[in-house]
C-alpha cells in the first residue's frame, strides 16, 4: 500500500495509478503494435517469464530491454527515446531497464544527458514494485548509471541510491553474482553503472562500460561475471540513415559471430540498438 499511496499522492498526474488499479497495466486499449490480448485479457508479455525453467541462468535467457529506458517524459526527438511509460514497457514484455539518474537537490532524478526528465527514481521504482506485486513470475534487471553531475546536493550519488533502494530492499538482489530465474522471480537485479566505496559488494560491477567503441567489449568484474557489450552509437561523420542502419547491423553481427565462435565464454550480452 505505501507504494501505492506515494504513487497517488505525488504523481497522479502521470496516469501510472489509474493503470496500476486496473490490472497493473492491463491496458488492452494501449497496447503496442503486436503485441495481442490472450485469455483473460493480459497480453503475452506480460508474463512470457513464467514458461521459462527456474533453473535456468538469468544470463542464458535472451532479455529484452531499452535505451534510456525512463525518457518518456519529454517530446524533444533528442531527448525522447521511448513512447512508453515504465509499466508499458514491462506489459510489452520488456526485463532490462536502463536508468540514468542525476542529483538534484539531494533527489535521485531521472535524466537522458544534461536533461532533467521531471520523474524521481523512486515513482520509476515504485511503479516496478507495484507491477513486480501482480507478475510474480517475472525477472528484472536494471541498469542504474550516474547520467548528470550532482548539482546542490551534499550526498553522494552511490548513497542516494542506496538510499532508494533500501525502502524496498525484498524487491532487489544486489549480489554481484548471476542468479538463476527462480532466485530472481519478482525481484530486480542490479547492474551497477555508478562508483562506489564498495565496489565489490554490492551489485554486478558493469563501471568499465566503454563510450562508443566500435567494436563488442567485455568486461570482467572480480566475481567472473563477463559481459560482453555492443554499443556503438555514435559516428564521427554524418551519414545518410540507410548508411547508419547498414553500419549498426554490421555492429550487431559482430556480437552474435563472437556468440557462435568457440572463443566466446562471456555470459551475458547486451546490444545496443538505436
Amino acid at each position: 500500500m505505501w507504494a501505492q499511496q506515494r504513487l497517488k499522492g505525488q504523481h497522479e498526474d502521470l496516469g501510472l495509478l489509474s493503470r496500476a488499479e486496473k490490472g497493473y497495466g492491463t491496458m488492452a486499449a494501449h497496447l503496442p503494435r503486436g503485441v495481442k490480448p490472450v485469455a483473460g485479457g493480459r497480453p503475452v508479455g506480460e508474463t512470457w517469464m513464467s514458461s521459462l525453467d527456474g533453473d535456468i541462468e538469468l544470463s542464458a535467457i535472451t532479455i529484452p530491454g531499452t535505451h534510456d529506458s525512463a525518457a518518456f517524459t519529454s517530446m524533444f526527438p533528442f531527448i525522447q527515446t521511448q513512447t512508453l511509460n515504465i509499466m508499458q514497457q514491462l506489459n510489452a514484455g520488456i526485463r532490462y531497464l536502463d536508468l540514468r539518474c542525476g542529483l538534484l537537490d539531494n533527489q535521485v532524478e531521472m535524466v537522458h544527458g544534461e536533461a532533467i526528465l521531471g520523474l524521481k527514481l523512486s515513482l520509476v521504482l515504485d511503479a516496478m514494485y507495484l507491477w513486480l506485486a501482480s507478475h510474480p513470475s517475472e525477472a528484472l534487471i536494471v541498469q542504474l548509471k550516474q547520467d548528470r553531475k550532482s548539482e546542490r546536493s551534499n550526498v553522494r550519488f552511490a548513497q542516494a541510491i542506496f538510499s532508494c533502494l533500501a525502502q524496498n530492499p525484498q524487491r532487489w538482489r544486489t549480489a554481484n553474482t548471476t542468479p538463476k530465474l527462480c532466485e530472481l522471480r519478482g525481484r530486480i537485479q542490479l547492474f551497477r553503472r555508478f562508483a562506489t566505496t564498495y565496489p565489490c559488494a554490492y551489485g554486478i560491477d558493469v563501471t568499465q562500460w566503454m563510450d562508443n567503441p566500435s567494436h563488442p567489449f567485455t568486461i570482467s568484474t572480480k566475481h567472473e561475471v563477463q559481459v560482453t557489450v555492443q554499443d556503438h552509437y555514435s559516428f564521427p561523420d554524418p551519414q545518410p540513415l540507410p548508411s547508419v542502419i547498414a553500419t549498426k547491423g554490421g555492429n550487431i553481427s559482430q556480437l552474435l559471430d563472437l556468440h557462435t565462435s568457440s572463443i566466446f565464454t562471456t555470459k551475458y550480452r547486451l546490444v545496443r540498438l538505436q
